[in-house]
């Protein structure tokens, strides 16, 4: 088993998971940085290099490719034997519109990748994040759950879905969520090569409002 701390952050091509690899890197952890273009994802590595002198282990994938997600355990589990921290990111917007505008293909992609990936993540990896001392998992939703806005409908459901999964799932059974800020999510981060997330509780609520 390795002895360094290891994050795992989907969606990490950009955006928030961009940023919160790359901090999580500049305090000492190994990044997996799992997104979608591998051009993006060589950039990501390039600038932590740069930054840290060490690389990433980077892992192109569509998360819409369900059966994939299943198989990541056996490898990162040969690889590092746990994982410290799990930042659950990446996400799709969907269909803005009219629900009956959606198309069948539009909707179940948004529900594939907000709500059934992360199913399969915590199924694939929960044994990973146990075999770490203090490991932790950090789900991004949105304020539209609390909120509702018009002709949100498709990714709406979706959140709404992950913070129920999440909330009421085995993986929070002696835990309790809470939403917590942006900036609160950075800071939390920034101090995951020390704390490996133990300050914090296994999920999380990510306000829209503060996603940039």
């Amino acid at each position: 088993m390795s002895n360094t701390s290891t994050a795992l952050v989907t969606g990490a091509s950009q955006g928030i998971g961009r940023a919160a690899a790359l901090e999580l890197a500049r305090k000492g952890m190994h990044v997996i940085a799992i997104a979608r273009s591998t051009d993006a994802l060589e950039s990501l590595d390039d600038e932590i290099r740069a930054e840290t002198g060490q690389s990433a282990t980077l892992i192109t994938l569509d998360l819409k490719d369900q059966e994939t997600i299943d198989g990541l355990a056996a490898p990162l589990l040969k690889r590092f034997g746990k994982i410290d921290a799990l930042l659950a990111n990446a996400g799709m917007l969907g269909t803005i519109g009219p629900l009956q505008s959606a198309s069948p293909r539009s909707f179940e992609d948004t529900i594939k990748v907000n709500l059934m990936a992360n199913w399969r993540l915590i199924r694939a990896l929960e044994p990973l994040l146990k075999a770490a001392p203090a490991g932790r998992a950090v789900f991004m939703t949105s304020g539209v759950v609390p909120r509702p806005r018009a002709y949100w409908g498709p990714y709406m459901a979706s959140k709404a879905g992950l913070e129920a999964m999440v909330q009421g799932g085995n993986l929070l059974s002696s835990l309790t969520a809470r939403p917590i800020t942006r900036a609160e999510t950075l800071s939390m981060l920034s101090h995951a090569a020390s704390a490996a997330f133990s300050d914090a509780t296994r999920a999380f609520k990510l306000s829209d409002e503060q996603v940039v």
